[in-house]
């Protein structure tokens, strides 16, 4: 996926060579409505990039 079909700033902000070394673990995910993306206290697995919607952090 090109740089310029993301939008997500994070993602549109980095240099193409910076951008070049995560291309190969991007993927498009479709995520359900109150979705849990980490979990308190446990190793991250995943790093998440926002197109659109809201993310939230809610207390342990």
């Amino acid at each position: 996926m090109p740089e310029s079909l993301f939008r997500n700033r994070v993602l549109k902000s980095l240099s193409p060579e910076d951008f070049a070394l995560l291309r190969p673990s991007l993927h498009r995910v479709e995520l359900d409505i109150k979705a849990q993306l980490e979990i308190a206290h446990q190793p991250i697995r995943n790093g998440y990039f926002p197109e659109r919607g809201v993310a939230s952090v809610s207390p342990p």
